[in-house]
């Protein structure tokens, strides 16, 4: 039967870019260092990350997928937390995010065009999850344009701590929301969904190109997400704050990348597209021909 290549080193020390993209996201949120500190150690941290990626295989589709998340860490870790507050930062930082969706989207689209009939169905599935999940969250980016534009930045500011928070709004709010409370509280639900279709449709695009472990982390994550919000709905006190901060640490926007770092990783360390599909095709054969043995 035949084997996949021995990955790289590179490709190995690859799986350590998007755990250390975010202990540096922890770092610099924490500290709040100078920009001239901060700026030459995440530029470091993503050229690094980017050599990694291009001594593997001529694959812009796994890339995308690899470079997704390490790109939101190096140039959203400089705007720091969105807020209204700082209404510019805001933008840029919707940019950023909104680039990285974009790119998660047509990587997904390129990966699904290539399974094979066997596994078309679920392809297909996560990419509507995918194209569905990123139409709301686009909304989502918009809305912080808009609030912008119309001058309406304070207001978002003297709100956003709770309305915008999901470990906050999820348990419940006091008092009688105003509309801006009520938008903050719909975009931030908008996010919410966006991250659980990430998590399932790349699941769903890992198990239709073959990787059960990472559709596994994928279905796993949507579903920690979904029990979450369902616990701080139905459930009081402690148990319902639990639920509440699990749901919302699972959708910080950076999570969406996970799942696809994962997946392009893999891709990546598999080959090439005609190696991976020799291999898989070679592992189909035996299969067939173990089958035909015990029968």
């Amino acid at each position: 039967m035949a084997s996949l290549p021995r990955p790289r080193p590179s490709l190995a020390a690859a799986w350590t870019g998007w755990p250390l993209g975010l202990l540096l996201i922890l770092v610099v949120t924490a500290l709040a260092p100078p920009v001239a500190v901060a700026a030459p150690v995440l530029a470091a941290y993503g050229a690094a990350v980017l050599w990694c990626v291009r001594r593997g295989p001529d694959d812009p589709a796994a890339s995308g997928l690899v470079l997704a998340g390490p790109g939101i860490f190096t140039l959203a870790g400089l705007t720091g937390p969105p807020t209204a507050r700082e209404p510019g930062l805001m933008l840029v930082n919707a940019a950023v995010l909104g680039a990285a969706g974009a790119v998660l989207l047509a990587c997904a689209v390129v990966l699904a065009l290539r399974v094979g009939s066997g596994g078309r169905g679920p392809a297909a599935l996560g990419v509507v999850a995918l194209v569905v999940g990123s139409a709301g969250y686009l909304l989502n980016l918009l809305l912080r344009g808009a609030v912008v534009a119309s001058g309406a930045a304070a207001q978002q500011a003297a709100v956003e701590d709770a309305a915008w928070w999901a470990a906050s709004y999820l348990t419940g709010l006091d008092g009688e929301p105003g509309l801006m409370t009520v938008l903050l509280v719909w975009s931030d639900l908008t996010q919410l969904a966006y991250l659980v279709l990430a998590h399932a449709g790349f699941g769903a695009l890992a198990a239709a190109l073959g990787f059960r472990g990472v559709a596994r982390a994928g279905y796993g994550l949507a579903g920690l997400v979904v029990a979450g919000v369902a616990v701080a709905a139905l459930l009081p006190g402690t148990a319902g704050a639990v639920g509440a901060w699990t749901a919302f640490v699972l959708t910080i926007p950076f999570m969406s990348t996970l799942v696809p770092y994962a997946l392009g990783v893999a891709l990546l360390r598999a080959g090439s597209p005609a190696a991976r599909s020799g291999v898989r095709s070679a592992a189909r054969s035996a299969r067939s021909r173990c089958s035909a043995a015990v029968q």
